[in-house]
């Protein structure tokens, strides 16, 4: 296990390497934005100074290092012809000046309910003016500032705040009632999760943590409702895992396994064996999406078959006993002849368990109403909204299905539900999109995701989330909340488009140094 730490400083004279400098310039909570920004420029100017001593071989090394880190418009030709012209200005005089002035601004609520600075433009303009054009210095701009002058002579001057200006921050004050830490080897209390009066809920479980969380989701969602639980694996591997859910017959659970990575079944099998021990025969399980081996069909034939209670016709008699007691490979091939010739016969036999069965077919046949296989995981969780019409349904898939952009799992079965016909006051049946950032925070509450290609923005995590962070503690945060600060701010997320509120609903935050293995997992 590899932790970056900050140096260690001491009173007096301190040399930072650039991580350190890094979370000294970007301090937020030991005093104010205007102490933070001090440091940020005390960091530009050592490292101004130090630029000043370097010789020309130096600043070329320096570029070599720098450039493939930046996006710029100058080619490296003009940047090295810039470079040579460089040591005639490091002699000169660096001026520095925030704005705006201090003591010419208040705090006032803008769009979206952001609060903003509300600085006296005219004085502000006219100081910019005297420091760019006229040659004046910051001290003689500031003291001839009529407001500022008149607040320092008289030892007045405040830097406006929050505090200051009486008024609280909505995300602060909403993340202290709502973000919580919690342990995952505990089950979801019900005021870590919020609301839960939803149809559907997606949930992104694709990371090394996954079956953990996969398994505090189901305990926490059979209060609400939750029957129906949908794998990403396939359709018939869905139909091996309901008849484990179902029966208890290792043998389907076994089948089911066989189609995850390898690295993956220790971990699923302890999940799902923990989840029918403590609900034996409750949840039914779905698979979504196109099923890589022919096997995994012809055993989940074989199950549909042998759970059928109906008298095989005379027609379709020796395609059942394929189906019940043959190869893998003769229950696809007869399963497949008799659908052909005996639709009527085979739908008599399979009874409620025709649809699962009717699926695997079409499938086969390259018939089903898809372009290609990518639209089969929406195709098979729309069915499931019409086979299950009084239970809520969880599904498991990945970032890109789970947050409700358009075209996503999500999106589109939000959309589906939205055709639906309701009562005149009645509630629209509603998605819930779960979704999880994976990764670590850092001492000085930075996050880092496991994913650099992640949906998620790791500044704007550490801006809204990082106060309330602590290392190697998982939180959760329900966004859809009363008031929720959230469903107006477009934050968290890159380039979303709209508030984050309304493209998920709930967001797991999961240090990747708490999983357990499954070693451990099965001797707790």
């Amino acid at each position: 296990m590899l932790f970056r730490s900050v140096n260690h400083v001491d009173p007096g004279l301190n040399h930072f390497d650039g991580y350190t400098a890094l979370q000294y310039a970007r301090l937020r909570k030991i005093d104010n934005d205007w102490k933070r920004v001090e440091r940020q420029r005390t960091v530009i100017q050592a490292v101004l100074d130090q630029v000043k001593n370097a010789s020309v071989v130096e600043l070329d090394s320096l570029l070599n290092t720098v450039l493939p880190l930046i996006q710029t418009n100058f080619t490296k030709s003009e940047i090295a012809a810039l470079l040579v012209q460089l040591p005639g200005f490091l002699g000169c005089d660096v001026q520095q000046m925030s704005m705006p002035l201090q003591g010419t601004y208040g705090i006032r609520t803008g769009m979206d309910n952001r609060l903003m600075y509300d600085p006296d433009w005219v004085v502000n303009i006219k100081a910019l003016q005297d420091f760019l054009y006229n040659d004046k210095t910051a001290e003689e701009v500031v003291a001839a500032t009529p407001e500022t002058a008149a607040a320092e002579a008289a030892g007045e001057l405040v830097i406006a705040t929050r505090e200051t200006a009486d008024v609280t921050d909505p995300v602060e004050e909403y993340n202290a009632k709502n973000l919580h830490r919690f342990d995952m080897t505990y089950p979801l209390d019900a005021s870590d999760f919020g609301k839960d009066d939803y149809r559907v809920y997606v949930a992104d479980t694709d990371n090394l943590r996954g079956s953990e969380l996969r398994g505090a989701l189901i305990e926490r969602l059979y209060t609400s409702g939750v029957r129906v639980v949908a794998v990403p694996d396939g359709a018939a591997a869905g139909v091996l895992l309901d008849n484990y859910l179902q029966t208890g017959n290792t043998e389907s659970l076994d089948g089911y396994l066989a189609v995850l990575p390898a690295a993956d079944r220790d971990s699923a099998r302890t999940l799902w064996e923990g989840i029918y021990r403590s609900y034996p025969g409750v949840f039914h399980a779905a698979g979504l999406g196109a099923d890589a081996r022919s096997a995994t069909v012809g055993k989940a034939l074989s199950v549909l078959a042998n759970a059928s209670s109906n008298y095989p016709e005379t027609e379709i008699a020796e395609a059942v006993k394929a189906l019940r007691s043959g190869t893998t490979a003769d229950a696809v091939y007869w399963f497949k002849s008799a659908m052909a010739s005996y639709p009527r016969q085979m739908e008599r036999f399979f009874g409620d368990r025709y649809a699962a069965a009717a699926r695997l077919y079409y499938a086969m046949q390259g018939t089903l109403n898809v372009a290609d296989d990518s639209e089969l995981p929406l195709y098979d969780a729309k069915q499931l909204l019409r086979t299950y019409k009084n239970d809520a349904i969880l599904i498991f898939t990945d970032e890109a299905s789970a947050v409700q952009t358009e075209g996503s799992l999500a999106a589109e079965l939000q959309a589906q539900l939205d055709k639906q016909k309701y009562d005149e006051g009645e509630d629209h049946d509603k998605v819930c999109a779960i979704a999880t950032v994976y990764g670590t925070w850092s001492n000085a509450g930075d996050f880092t995701p496991d994913d650099a290609e992640t949906a998620w923005d790791a500044d704007s995590l550490t801006e809204y989330l990082g106060s309330d962070a602590l290392r190697g503690k998982d939180m959760v945060l329900a966004l859809d909340g009363e008031d929720s600060p959230y469903l107006n701010r477009q934050c968290l997320l890159k380039d979303a488009g709209a508030p984050v509120g309304e493209l998920v609903q709930k967001l797991f935050v999961l240090d990747k140094n708490n999983m357990a293995s499954p070693e451990t997992a099965r001797a707790e």
